[in-house]
């Protein structure tokens, strides 16, 4: 299934790009020029372990995955560090793309991050944003 954006007569594919720009508009970038390349860093980073995840579902390629690739989610522990947000004081969309993109992946492996206190606290932090839980609370129930 692919993601769209639809502005009336026009639809555009949900790239990287278009959710950048739309990540731009809902002011969820860097503050800074130097801000915006770590979050790009940390997005390509995120986007290339969960593009490369065995999604068939099957548990030995899924286990030899995470394996192997797990200095990708040991990496992302430490550049968070003890701070609130990827950013630092703020939100923006390298939090809100790992709190969905971490969901995916406990939803073939629960129980993976458990090790990663750091990244833990984070997903609680999205998910505790006004916007975001209210949205959690009404949203259509699915199996995903």
């Amino acid at each position: 299934m692919c993601r769209y954006l639809s502005d009336g007569p026009r639809t555009l594919l949900a790239a990287f790009e278009v959710r950048s720009s739309l990540a731009q508009i809902r002011r969820l970038t860097g503050k800074t020029d130097l801000d915006d390349l770590r979050i790009d860093a940390l997005l390509d980073t995120i986007d290339d372990f969960v593009s490369l995840f065995p999604w068939s579902g099957d548990e030995k390629a899924i286990k030899e995955y995470l394996d192997k690739n797990g200095s990708v989610i040991s990496a992302l522990e430490k550049e968070l560090g003890e701070n609130k947000w990827f950013a630092g004081e703020y939100v923006t969309w390298a939090d809100l793309y790992w709190d969905v993109s971490s969901d995916s992946i406990e939803y073939f492996q629960p129980g993976y991050f458990k090790d990663y206190p750091n990244l833990l606290s984070l997903k609680k932090r999205v998910k505790e944003l006004p916007k975001i839980a209210a949205w959690i609370k009404r949203r259509p129930q699915t199996p995903y």
